[in-house]
């Protein structure tokens, strides 16, 4: 059994995890959905987080040739990405419904700054991760960084996120970022991978 074939049912079983605790918000939220005042935004956001745990799965598939999460110091912030992705996809949507009921834009309201901080965490972790693997692999400190810009630039974003409380800053942002997960994922092939 190749170290590969031994992490991916773990990387696997807390995907399955986050998605199935999506689903189960979801569910409950369609459940009760005339005591659902509804609202695009957390939806959307959903949404996004959905897309963003299976590209974690997807792209999981491109590292079996890897070896730096063979060890402790490659495996540990692998770990910690998808506990924490787990906690994204739980922290995303409401985990009850009152019998007065629920609106979803309060909801988002009140529970933004916690979850785009974990989204934020999420996305500082792969900075770490990524960064730890190259310069595992002698990849020299600038070029790694100038390879991590994108997740810097997303990570500044949620950063943002946490701190405007801006409906109009978080409405543009989550459908820029749908945008972008979108194109950018659209075109991944595990063929190719």
């Amino acid at each position: 059994m190749t170290p590969f074939e031994y992490i991916f049912p773990l990387v696997s079983v807390i995907i399955g995890l986050a998605v199935a605790d999506l689903a189960k918000s979801v569910h409950r939220l369609l459940r009760n959905r005339k005591k659902v005042y509804w609202d695009w935004l957390p939806l959307t956001t959903a949404l996004l987080v959905l897309l963003t745990v299976l590209n974690v799965w997807w792209g999981f598939y491109s590292l079996r040739d890897e070896t730096y999460y063979q060890n402790l110091i490659g495996f540990i912030p692998l770990v910690t990405q998808l506990i924490l992705l787990f906690f994204v996809s739980a922290a995303v949507l409401p985990d009850k419904i009152q019998k007065e009921g629920l609106n979803l834009q309060r909801f988002y309201k009140k529970n933004s700054p916690y979850f785009w901080s974990l989204y934020a965490a999420f996305i500082f972790v792969i900075i770490t991760q990524q960064s730890i693997y190259l310069i595992i692999a002698g990849i020299d400190p600038l070029t790694s960084i100038i390879d991590q810009i994108p997740n810097i630039l997303i990570f500044s974003v949620f950063i943002c996120l946490v701190f405007i409380r801006s409906r109009l800053f978080h409405a543009v942002v989550v459908i820029a970022l749908f945008l972008l997960f979108i194109t950018k994922w659209a075109g991944m092939n595990l063929g190719a991978m």
